[in-house]
């Protein structure tokens, strides 16, 4: 583990290496808003986070093995001031290398135009034609993925697995900013708008593969999470009050598989098992006993039920509410 020890530093801070120089709270203030702990940052960001964000890279053709720092026990998630920092310059290279992106559409997505971002500056080996050529495939996934669809229409069929793929190469933009054309953006639009073509049509073929990549292994996880889904400002109807009443949206619960010997992404090594979207009724002023928080007890009560488990199911209408 490098750590400063200068009297300005925090416990366990890191140092900064020459491969890797910039980093970010972008998103990482979201996820982890206070300090961490030195016992922390060991086992939870190095001995997990960093091990398995190595693997994902290595899996997905991002980078080689030995491109890291200390690859046998990296360092990815820095700590400075007792915070916790993702890497910005090993981001901007996956957007350098992958086809179709670039480090400015990383950045976008992160910061959108913050005049305070450091420029991305490009070093001769970001560029590599053989990584490049090993993300293309793994960007192939979608029809793999969804090779036992059936929406009822070849055509719709293949516009599912070309909407996966357009998105899973550009995660961070909207739709017209990920479709290549206006004429890929107005299908994709007939697409979401079509009412014969259900949440639970599209996941059918993904649990499929889900339960192909579980048989793989012993053991997996199935980690839960529920997060606000946030549309103040836009004009969207159905929607509910989320962490205070002017702040309306939606929640979305999901409970994804992963491997225990390092947290991979849970689409690319397992899948997710159970999704449940709702929008709340009304807040509460003790969270025990607003509704939002009784749904979500059911929910995650259902998740991690054994039934769930085996059925794989996911919820295109809203749970019970309290």
């Amino acid at each position: 583990m490098n750590e400063r020890r200068d009297s300005n530093g925090w416990i366990g801070d890191s140092s900064l290496g020459e491969r890797f120089p910039a980093w970010t709270r972008g998103n990482a203030a979201d996820v982890f808003p206070d300090p961490f702990s030195p016992l922390g940052k060991s086992l939870v960001l190095q001995e997990a986070l960093s091990r398995g964000l190595r693997d994902a890279y290595i899996d997905l053709g991002a980078l080689s093995y030995d491109e890291f720092e200390n690859p046998e026990s990296p360092d990815l998630f820095k700590m400075f001031g007792g915070y916790v920092y993702n890497p910005l310059t090993m981001t901007r290279i996956l957007g350098a290398r992958m086809p179709g992106a670039s480090p400015e559409m990383i950045d976008q997505a992160f910061f959108d135009e913050r005049d305070e971002v450091p420029p991305y500056e490009e070093q001769p080996w970001h560029i590599s034609p053989q990584h490049e050529a090993k993300l293309g495939e793994s960007m192939g996934w979608a029809q793999q993925e969804f090779e036992t669809i059936d929406l009822g229409d070849p055509r719709l069929n293949r516009r599912a697995v070309l909407l996966a793929e357009r998105l899973g190469q550009k995660p961070g933009a909207s739709i017209p900013g990920a479709c290549e054309n206006w004429a890929e953006t107005a299908a994709a639009y007939r697409f979401l708008r079509n009412e014969q073509v259900s949440c639970e049509d599209v996941m059918t073929a993904h649990r499929q593969a889900t339960m192909g990549r579980i048989r793989e292994h012993a053991v997996v996880l199935c980690l839960q999470d529920t997060t606000e889904l946030d549309f103040n400002g836009q004009e969207a109807s159905g929607l509910g009050p989320l962490s205070y009443e002017a702040q309306r949206g939606l929640y979305l619960h999901r409970c994804g598989g992963c491997r225990p010997a390092g947290l991979h992404p849970f689409i690319k090594k397992t899948g997710m098992t159970c999704l449940f979207l709702w929008a709340p009724h009304a807040l509460h002023a003790n969270r025990r006993q607003s509704p939002v928080w009784k749904v979500q007890a059911a929910v995650k009560t259902e998740a991690a039920a054994p039934a769930c488990l085996s059925q794989f199911p996911v919820a295109a209408s809203r749970p019970e509410r309290a």
